[in-house]
């Protein structure tokens, strides 16, 4: 009698798997036929999934991307390129945080009293929001909603994840605001040791580039476990390119960021993010 088998969904794919006398075995529906084997269920899936998460066009690998970047930047994450520059993608970072723990710092964000005319004068600094949404961001940092929303980016940073997703989508989701960018862009300046700046395109780009899980997994909306996801993403990223001895998340999303945007020359490369 054949062995019963069982489909698992991930994503668009289909696995099949089934126990056989020495462990199990399985293949992706529709891709050939070409069976994975292993010793117990769960690592079967494991195999099934990174063999999805490699078999696409985009695939590249840590290897290929640090590659990529050093090609680029030879002198690393410590190329003057990138760091000494005003307008460079890591001394611009570097110079907005160090204005930011001058005049809004996260101290007074969690105490209640940075006003809201400095937290919308940091977004407007960094360049990383686009119009559309800076003009409504402004618009609710001036209403009467805009303590709450400090509060929320605040309370993001200093580790109160889930509930800072909650609130931002009950309280500015009609205001179009509940976005990662938005959500994740102070926590990155006030606390670039712990948090990272989610620009979607970008991170989404670079898991399909390593055969991360995260564009598999990604949520729009913002909510604990993509943003755990994305987190796992730069920190393998950290262990393939320890040598280059990135400080923080600056330093870690600079990287990915070059690497997507800028595969094949350094036009614009001073550009920051």
């Amino acid at each position: 009698m054949p062995p019963k088998t069982r489909d698992i969904e991930f994503g668009r794919h289909r696995f099949r798997v089934a126990r056989t006398a020495d462990g199990w075995r399985g293949i992706i529906v529709g891709k050939g036929g070409t069976q994975f084997e292993a010793d117990d269920e769960q690592q079967l899936i494991a195999k099934l999934q990174d063999q999805v998460l490699k078999d696409t066009p985009e695939f590249f690998g840590f290897e290929d991307a640090r590659a990529r970047f050093l090609k680029m930047f030879p002198g690393g994450l410590a190329d003057p390129q990138l760091v000494d520059s005003p307008r460079s993608e890591i001394g611009a970072k570097r110079n907005l945080i160090a204005w930011i723990e001058e005049n809004c710092p996260l101290e007074d964000a969690l105490s209640g009293v940075v006003q809201s005319d400095a937290i919308a004068a940091a977004f407007r600094k960094s360049g990383m929001i686009d119009y559309r949404h800076m003009s409504h961001l402004k618009a609710a940092l001036e209403g009467p909603e805009g303590p709450r929303l400090i509060e929320i980016f605040a309370s993001f940073a200093n580790g109160k994840i889930d509930w800072a997703c909650r609130e931002l989508g009950k309280k500015f989701h009609e205001a179009g605001l509940r976005t990662w960018p938005i959500l994740t862009h102070m926590p990155f300046l006030w606390r670039p040791d712990q948090h990272a700046f989610l620009r979607p395109t970008a991170a989404r780009a670079f898991a399909r580039g390593v055969g991360h899980r995260l564009d598999m997994d990604y949520a729009s909306a913002p909510e604990p476990n993509t943003y755990a996801l994305y987190l796992d993403l730069l920190d393998q990223t950290r262990s393939h390119i320890a040598d280059l001895e990135p400080r923080d998340y600056v330093d870690l999303q600079s990287f990915t960021w070059v690497v997507t945007k800028y595969p094949d020359d350094r036009e614009g490369v001073e550009t920051s993010t």
